[in-house]
């Protein structure tokens, strides 16, 4: 039973569409007949086409019609949406009388309307023709735009306006920079329903025109009292005309998201490969470290950080069944001063342990005080923060023998780290006032902003090579 109604309802279905576009299907065949014949197509020409342009008065009918249509629709939907946007503030007494007063011409029969109008223009005397056809047309676009563009409003939060004047805007700004962009798809369906009903527009327009003014509808009634196939040929590229409209209305919104799809995989591709180049040097120092220390360093992820912008805290993906415990040392894969050497550079120390995870204290952690020793001189000192980027620390002696460029590692003192783990370079050297300390600022070779990926050191081994 289901079967048969559903075959039933195909059948309806292609019977309605076959009654709906085989009179057009007619109509576009004998556009090209080479007679006035409207029953028998007696060869292909396209005399007919070359007549309608050759028609002063069709062309003008056409022209008026387009000029009606595209004024009509500009204006109604600038009023329309003025007045739904004024009409969601009102109160709702006046809100429910003008929105019945609206819905009116759209119950009205049109010969209602079209008559009420001739009578206005007669009772205040004024001559129809042009001024007068416009000003229906304008007239009857309005309730289209404002039936389109109410429901948009309605979904707005009301404080939209009043949240966006709190912000700076002036009330002029709201409503074109924050109002209408969100009402936009009511604006655009209210304009292309009237720019619709004015240009198809036959019975107001009948009534309110005079001198001579006659739009398309106007024109082709009166044509149709004889036979005219001019009137095939013009309906023919209105046709395509409105088809050619409705795949690009279709089509086009669908390539746009197409393409920004592509643009943002694009991008994305784009930004991940930026990222390896500029994460080139850094992987082959891991690399190459790595090559030399397999059986001393475990690979780890960073998977979060405290909230700061530098990696002062983070938690790397490695834990207790990995065999990391509390006091192991992180550390990267830089370049030696030797040429073709990769060493071992100094992240921080893990001070907690999870079964799957650690917590990394790293060197800009002004707890870490890590202490170090000047590879020229041997001085000695003790990092204990960060500012602008670079590690502080001081020297233990006010006269210590430092300068700028001095590479300095980790001296082993407290037992913390091991020693000769690279910590950076000197980048600048302050005395205090009375000269009792020493402050150093120093370049890690370490990016404490964007750490991804470090290696747990396995014991405490004294060489660094």
């Amino acid at each position: 039973m289901k079967k048969e109604k559903r075959s039933f309802l195909k059948i309806l279905m292609g019977l309605m569409l076959l009654f709906f576009y085989l009179p057009i299907g007619f109509m576009i065949v004998f556009s090209f007949n080479s007679s006035k014949s409207l029953t028998h197509f007696t060869g292909f020409s396209m005399q007919w086409y070359t007549k309608m342009l050759s028609d002063a008065s069709m062309m003008e009918s056409l022209y008026i019609t387009i000029l009606v249509a595209v004024i009509a629709t500009v204006i109604s939907t600038v009023v329309g949406t003025i007045s739904a946007i004024g009409l969601s503030k009102s109160k709702k007494v006046v809100h429910d009388l003008i929105m019945q007063i609206n819905d009116f011409p759209l119950m009205n029969p049109e010969i209602v309307t079209a008559i009420g109008l001739m009578l206005f223009f007669i009772t205040f005397n004024i001559e129809k023709g042009f001024a007068t056809l416009l000003l229906a047309h304008i007239a009857f676009c309005i309730p289209y735009v404002i039936l389109s563009v109410m429901p948009k409003i309605r979904s707005l939060d009301p404080n939209l306006a009043d949240a966006a004047m709190d912000l700076g805007c002036t009330p002029w700004m709201a409503l074109i920079k924050v109002i209408v962009p969100q009402i936009m798809p009511g604006i655009v369906s209210g304009a292309l329903i009237a720019f619709t009903m004015s240009f198809d527009d036959f019975i107001i327009s009948y009534f309110v025109t005079g001198k001579g003014i006659k739009n398309l509808s106007i024109m082709v009634y009166t044509m149709s009292k004889r036979v005219n196939p001019s009137i095939n040929a013009i309906s023919t590229l209105i046709v395509i005309f409105i088809t050619i409209v409705l795949i690009l209305v279709n089509v086009v919104p669908v390539i746009r998201e197409k393409r920004k799809v592509q643009t943002t995989e694009l991008k994305e591709k784009n930004i991940s490969m930026e990222n390896i180049i500029a994460k080139e040097e850094f992987l082959k120092n891991e690399y190459n470290l790595y090559l030399k220390n397999k059986e001393n360093l475990l690979s780890a992820n960073v998977i979060a950080l405290d909230n700061n912008s530098l990696f002062v805290r983070f938690n790397i993906n490695k834990g207790s069944k990995d065999g990391v415990k509390v006091g192991d040392i992180i550390v990267q894969g830089t370049v030696g001063d030797k040429e073709n050497t990769y060493i071992k550079a100094v992240v921080g120390k893990v001070v907690e342990v999870g079964y799957n995870w650690s917590k990394v204290s790293s060197l800009v952690d002004s707890a870490s005080n890590v202490s170090f020793n000047v590879v020229r001189t041997q001085s000695y000192g003790a990092i204990n923060g960060q500012e602008n980027n670079l590690l502080s620390g001081f020297m233990y002696k006010s006269d210590a023998d430092v300068v700028v460029g001095d590479k300095l590692v980790t001296s082993g003192r407290g037992g913390v780290f091991p020693r000769n783990l690279y910590i950076g370079e000197v980048t600048e050297v302050k005395s205090s006032e009375n000269n009792l300390e020493k402050k150093v600022s120093v370049k890690s070779p370490v990016d404490f902003t964007t750490l991804f990926r470090v290696f747990v050191l396995k014991g405490n081994g004294e060489s660094n090579e």
